[in-house]
């Protein structure tokens, strides 16, 4: 049936929202009715949907979903998210007096180490105490966790200020509830970071919901405004150009949809990152998600000494207006020139340690060879049955994660369950505590790794066994898109297609297909995906080769990286057999820990341990 709509500059409108599967509305009734037509709203950028007569509203996904016959299940139940149809969540808010308290702290406290932080915006960071106090910046004490222990730390405090239209609208936008809220601002939340140790940061309270560092310095006018990734690049350029500047809640590695509504009423938008691999690739990332038609992407150009991010050009006494002036909107997606990327090319021949890809920290020899893993590959691992695929995928999922890559799990063959139970005994539950199983001292240390293993930003599809491959992209895209999720891991292919064959199409065309697919979707979304696929069988103690990846070529031939993990019984080897990045193939032999289930390369079989993430807590 064709349905029919007219066409603003933002939205497709239906005028009869009968015609549309069940789900869109709830009261497909009298649309013959002219004051009933015309009420279903389709974003043109984002895909999200509204009925204006009863409040029914969902994702790009959602409405993918139920054009495809899928019913009302939503993407997001594909991952472990809460779907749109859960009752509203009632969300904390920090205390207004409490955060005075924080700002009065940083600008008046005489303490030595308060008066050292104080100084240090002042002076390294080159911010001025009128700008400080405008965007509410202070101090606390925060406690994080130390290896076995948590540490009492002094944090700076950026408050996520909006005002109470703002908060009323989000809580009706997002299905939650907020505490009550009387005056005209309100603080959403607290990002909290150790002066000592950047690394350590916290979102306060837990569970609160999310906002914009700056957003309240805003003009309720402003068409225009930077979006920076640190606070104080935000305050940078507010001070040295006037602009409207907000930071992104959780840096470069995410944009939360959550606050993309807070940025609907501007019309040009500044992305301003830092001047390295990540950066440069959210800036692409979050024009796509925010449209790429109202993006400016902010690079400076090459010279001796470029400033990595806005606030370093604040303290060299750069001119960030023009900087900014030399914004380029983002070049379309299939069509490029030299021009377009001269800077990024010669940023990367002059710099390769930034593009060489998030390590392996656990197994340095095993980095070394691979150069890490980069955004847009796909990487293929295999190995005889019970070899230790998944074991070592999980203990690399769980270095990635612990660097702040945002990871996603599609466990096809084992469980979710036992998958995090392995996840849990690798994060150092073993090694760790030396305590029997069923003791309240195990008891307590379980819960203390488990906390650990939360904050960690990893997240898990709910599929097991064959599955449908345009539902698994699916929940593939609505992760990178809601939580956006930098690295895929899929266990295993053959788990996957297996009974999913359709019509003439055989295994292998069906294993081709698949295989072509994660490549392009990684690719097009700029994320790595780790395939497993399990090899042909051969005799034992027999090494494995490319050609014994199961299925034809295409596998090894669209894959970046190929890695075997290699048996004769005794001995195990990751063998590196393709490395398009950089070339360089080898055999790293390993050896595996009962202690906590994990690799290890040198002598020390305590293996890898577990350090405390310092990103996972803020995608909460």
């Amino acid at each position: 049936e064709i349905v029919e709509t007219r066409e603003t500059q933002e939205h497709f409108v239906v005028k009869d929202c009968s015609a549309l599967p069940v789900g869109i509305c709830e009261k497909p009734s009298n649309t013959h009715k002219t004051d009933n037509q015309f009420k279903v709203y389709i974003s043109r950028t984002t895909g999200a949907w509204y009925c204006h007569r009863c409040g029914a509203k969902g994702s790009w996904y959602d409405l993918k979903r139920v054009f495809h016959g899928y019913g009302l299940a939503t993407a997001s139940s594909m991952v472990n998210a809460e779907p749109s149809t859960a009752p509203a969540k009632v969300l904390p808010l920090i205390d207004k007096d409490e955060n005075k308290r924080y700002v009065h702290a940083l600008l008046h406290s005489e303490n030595d180490q308060i008066v050292a932080m104080r100084n240090y915006l002042l002076h390294q960071r080159g911010l001025s105490l009128p700008v400080l106090m405008k965007y509410g910046v202070g101090c606390a004490s925060f406690s994080f966790s130390d290896e076995d222990r948590y540490v009492d730390t002094l944090c700076f405090t950026f408050p996520w200020i909006m005002s109470r239209a703002q908060l009323l609208q989000q809580d009706a936008d997002l299905n939650t509830s907020t505490e009550p809220a009387h005056d005209e601002f309100v603080i959403r939340r607290v990002k909290a970071r150790a002066y000592s140790h950047k690394g350590w940061q916290r979102l306060h309270p837990k569970g609160a919901g999310w906002g914009l560092f700056g957003l309240h310095t805003v003009p309720e006018d402003a068409t225009t405004i930077v979006i920076t990734e640190g606070e104080f690049d935000a305050m940078a350029v507010y001070q040295a150009t006037g602009m409207p500047a907000v930071s992104l809640p959780n840096g470069a590695s995410s944009l939360p949809v959550q606050v993309l509504p807070l940025l609907e009423p501007f019309e040009k938008i500044y992305l301003w990152m830092d001047n390295d691999a990540a950066g440069k690739s959210g800036c692409e990332k979050f024009a796509r998600k925010l449209g790429l038609s109202r993006c400016h992407i902010i690079s400076p150009s090459p010279g001796p000494a470029v400033p990595k991010d806005a606030n370093e050009a604040l303290v060299q006494g750069c001119d960030i207006a023009a900087i900014i002036g030399d914004a380029r909107p983002p070049e379309h997606s299939q069509i490029s020139t030299f021009v377009h990327l001269r800077e990024r090319v010669l940023h990367e021949m002059m710099h390769p340690e930034l593009y060489a890809g998030t390590p392996v920290k656990s197994l340095p020899e095993f980095t070394k060879v691979i150069k890490g893993f980069r955004p847009g590959e796909l990487s293929i691992f295999t190995g005889p049955t019970g070899v230790g695929k998944t074991t070592l995928l999980a203990q690399i999922s769980l270095d990635l994660a612990e660097h702040g890559n945002r990871m996603l799990w599609g466990s096809f063959e084992v469980s979710n369950i036992r998958l995090m139970s392995k996840l849990l005994t690798q994060c150092g539950l073993g090694a760790g505590h030396q305590v029997t199983p069923g003791s309240k001292a195990y008891q307590a240390a379980l819960n203390q790794t488990a906390d650990r293993f939360q904050d960690l930003p990893m997240f898990f599809m709910t599929f097991h066994g064959s599955s449908d491959l345009d539902q698994v992209l699916d929940a593939m895209d609505f992760a990178v898109y809601v939580h956006d999720v930098q690295h895929i891991i899929i266990d295993n292919l053959q788990f996957m297609l297996s009974r999913n064959y359709r019509g003439s199409m055989d295994r292998f065309e069906q294993q081709d297909l698949a295989v072509e697919r994660l490549r392009r979707f990684a690719t097009d979304r700029n994320v790595h995906v780790s395939l497993v696929v399990h090899p042909r069988k051969e005799e034992e103690g027999i090494r494995l080769h490319l050609a014994s990846v199961f299925g034809s070529a295409k596998a090894t031939q669209e894959a970046d990286l190929v890695v075997i993990l290699q048996s004769d019984g005794e001995k195990k080897c990751i063998d590196v057999k393709k490395n398009r990045f950089s070339g360089d193939l080898g055999l790293v032999p390993i050896q595996f820990s009962t202690l906590n289930a994990s690799y290890f390369e040198g002598g020390d079989k305590r293996g890898p341990r577990f350090q405390p993430s310092t990103f996972g807590s803020l995608r909460k």
